[in-house]
């Protein structure tokens, strides 16, 4: 698939079917997460992935519109919260910069490989952080759930490229 295509057709997946997710895909997923950027290559970020037991099992309260549940795997995007001098006041910005790169190409490697997925950022941290047993230095910051779509939602609306952006040949004076 072509990655503009991808960026494009790429929805929030709410609704899942029960087929199980071929043996392999879940590591290529997790390897697109892997190779994504991060500040100084410093790569404080880890992914756990729950499939089966595990996943039936993480009973974790979210907030909004996604509950968790059918979908047949759940990957836990963690930052390593390991303090780091190098950049100072910028370290925790740079930390979630580095999670959103990895999220966003887990989600479009799972795309182009037909299975849906959708950013949960509003869950309970301090129940996943307990169920996972994760180490102090691991905050859970997002949850995503994976499968193969039950639903073909529409394109949101977005704002036109007009409203968001601004291109310069001259700085303003």
């Amino acid at each position: 698939m072509e990655i503009f295509q991808a960026i494009r057709d790429r929805r929030s997946i709410r609704k899942f079917k029960s087929d199980p997710i071929p043996e392999g895909i879940l590591d290529k997923i997790v390897e697109a997460g892997r190779l994504a950027p991060s500040a100084g290559n410093l790569q404080r970020r880890k992914f756990v992935v729950l499939t089966g037991e595990a996943k039936r099992n993480f009973n974790v309260p979210t907030i909004g519109r996604f509950k968790l549940g059918d979908e047949p795997a759940l990957i836990v995007v963690c930052a390593d919260t390991t303090p780091i001098e190098k950049y100072g006041d910028k370290g925790e910005l740079y930390l979630q910069m580095d999670c959103a790169a990895s999220i966003m190409s887990m989600m479009l490697v799972a795309h182009s490989l037909g299975l849906g997925t959708c950013w949960v950022g509003s869950f309970d941290g301090e129940v996943a952080k307990r169920l996972l047993r994760l180490p102090e230095n691991l905050r859970p910051l997002t949850l995503i759930p994976i499968g193969f779509p039950d639903e073909k939602p529409e394109m949101p609306s977005r704002k036109p490229v007009s409203e968001v952006c601004e291109f310069l040949d001259v700085l303003p004076i």
